[in-house]
């Protein structure tokens, strides 16, 4: 059972618990979190800047990584074109060097495509209308897998843009673009790989600690105690314990669309009508039915 499945899973027998029951369990769930589960990754980088930017400089061994604190967010919603897929980025910044980041925790859908929607959506954040192409800064579009996604058994990838003409004659000139040449392009999309062990290496620590639920037994001292911070402070705590509340709520939200989706194909394949009319036989409020009509017609909710 995927992630959004056990969510929904959870919201479905929650009537069946009382509301202390709920809390204590949410309790015990904060207990076995790990830096790579987004929803404490959303608490624990959240107003700690600084340790962002140590992650970020362990993965891209940029040493002078700075990120600027007017730039820098936790759960950022990256959207701005109308009707475009939106995204909620575990952790987005920029640098002093004008560099951006975006850093996700990924279990289970680190893909290629996933990535190439992040990059499209760094570009529509970061380069604004009327600004000449040359503008575009340097993006770091980072995912910390669960898994080794890329197969290799290496603990980054590293992708970029290149030419893959694979019939170019000339490879030795300098200054020209050869068979398998960098574009020179200024996007980079990284795969850190969670099955990845070898703690003699500051990735491989990094990524230990990112799996392990307990802070004595992680490497790094800022990451440990940021860890205990948050599952033995009991403010810090109850801040996890809403933000769990606050992620039900949306796969509740979720499910409740689901089933309304589902609602309105059902009266279209049973009754031969168009979506409008399958809406309106349902009594759906007129104000949504343009959200529930384009969510009919999305593979997303099929």
């Amino acid at each position: 059972m995927d992630e959004e499945s056990s969510r929904i899973q959870d919201f479905l027998i929650l009537e069946e618990k009382t509301p202390e029951q709920i809390k204590q369990e949410d309790i015990a769930r904060v207990l076995n979190f790990r830096f790579l589960d987004d929803t404490f990754a959303r608490c624990a980088f959240r107003g700690h800047r600084n340790l962002a930017e140590f992650v970020l400089r362990v993965i891209t061994q940029i040493d002078d990584l700075e990120l600027e604190e007017k730039r820098y967010e936790t759960q950022f919603d990256a959207k701005r074109l109308r009707g475009s897929r939106s995204l909620m980025l575990d952790v987005h910044g920029g640098d002093t060097q004008g560099r951006k980041y975006d850093l996700e925790m990924e279990k289970n859908d680190a893909s290629p495509e996933r990535s190439e929607v992040h990059v499209a959506s760094m570009i529509g954040e970061h380069l604004l209308a009327g600004e000449p192409f040359k503008n575009l800064p340097e993006m770091y579009v980072i995912f910390m897998c669960e898994h080794d996604v890329v197969g290799n058994g290496r603990a980054i990838n590293q992708f970029c843009y290149r030419n893959e003409d694979k019939f170019l004659e000339d490879e030795s000139i300098e200054g020209k673009i050869t068979a398998n040449a960098s574009m020179g392009g200024k996007t980079h999309i990284i795969f850190v790989n969670g099955n990845y062990k070898n703690d003699k290496t500051d990735i491989g620590k990094l990524i230990h600690d990112f799996k392990c639920t307990k802070a004595e037994d992680m490497y790094y001292l800022n990451l440990a105690d940021r860890m205990r911070s948050i599952k033995e402070d009991p403010e810090e705590v109850e801040k996890v314990c809403k933000i769990i509340e606050e992620v039900r709520k949306e796969s509740e939200e979720r499910a409740i669309q689901k089933t309304v989706v589902q609602n309105i194909r059902s009266v279209m394949d049973s009754f031969n009508v168009s979506v409008e009319r399958a809406m309106n036989s349902l009594r759906i409020p007129a104000e949504q039915q343009p959200k529930y009509a384009k969510m009919v017609s999305s593979q997303a909710y099929r």
